[in-house]
């Protein structure tokens, strides 16, 4: 009988070890811009830079970060989609650097942004960006941020949008699917596509996910489905979707809305609809 059940036992631990097991991928600790992970920027040919994988578009980050190229007049051109999950993102541009290029997605997807920082102030795919037109990409994933910065700026593709009349942004046939959630200190603008822009253009973009922000000091936060806070910027067959909360010290204001938390000075808004509040409509 000893043997017998000496037997079954030693079957039993057979059949576990041929069963299959799931690895959890675990969350990533280097960033895309780390020597051993970013990439060579290739050469632009009719100024198109064409990118055909993670790694090159980290090399993009890098070249815009250390202001050894900003893009002015260049665009960035997908030729396929990226994976971005293997490592963190650090974002293109700041306000001392910004991208001033224009992206191309021809229809391709960047999945697996990962942004977690306690230091950037400008915060999304893209940190800060000047002028350029945004097409046909869609962005996944998630941004965290949680710093004692008076200003932070936080969208799943860009961050800030701080354009002119002269040089204004286009944004058409965007789609992002990113979670958002940050904490700052005195000012927050939190979107799920954009956190601040000023003269910008929005066609067909549509933008889902959380969107959750807090400020911990003495001032204002800002947050949309769409984009957190606009100004002179049009609107045509847009939408956000999803669930959008703040916090804010007693007696602070708190601007919330399903597809932009504070519009100023509307150019033109020929349609837009959102699913993450009432429904709104302007024609």
């Amino acid at each position: 009988m000893k043997k017998r059940l000496i037997s079954i036992l030693m079957c039993a631990a057979m059949v576990l070890t041929l069963l299959p097991t799931t690895v959890l991928a675990a969350d990533p600790t280097d960033y895309w811009t780390d020597a051993e992970n970013v990439g060579t920027l290739p050469d632009p040919v009719d100024n198109v830079y064409t990118i055909t994988s993670a790694a090159e578009l980290a090399a993009v980050a890098k070249a815009v970060n250390e202001q050894t190229n900003d893009f002015s007049g260049k665009t960035i051109l997908l030729t396929g989609d990226i994976d971005l999950s293997a490592h963190l993102w650090v974002p293109i541009g700041s306000s001392s650097a910004p991208f001033r290029g224009s992206l191309n997605g021809a229809g391709h997807a960047i999945t697996g942004l990962t942004v977690r920082t306690n230091t950037d102030a400008y915060v999304g795919l893209f940190g800060y960006a000047c002028g350029g037109a945004y097409s046909d990409v869609t962005v996944t994933g998630s941004v965290s941020v949680e710093q004692d910065s008076y200003y932070t700026y936080v969208g799943g593709l860009i961050g800030c949008i701080y354009s002119s009349s002269s040089d204004s942004t286009k944004l058409s046939n965007v789609t992002t699917d990113v979670d958002i959630s940050g904490k700052c200190h005195y000012k927050g603008y939190f979107g799920g596509m954009a956190g601040y822009c000023e003269y910008c253009e929005f066609e067909n973009c549509t933008a889902s996910g959380t969107v959750s922000g807090t400020i911990t000091g003495d001032y204002e936060l800002y947050l949309g489905g769409l984009t957190g806070y606009c100004r002179n910027c049009d609107f045509e067959k847009c939408a956000a979707s999803g669930t959008i909360s703040g916090t804010v010290p007693d007696g602070d204001d708190c601007f919330v809305g399903g597809l932009i938390g504070y519009a100023d000075n509307f150019k033109a808004c020929l349609l837009y609809t959102s699913d993450a509040a009432d429904d709104m409509q302007c024609v």
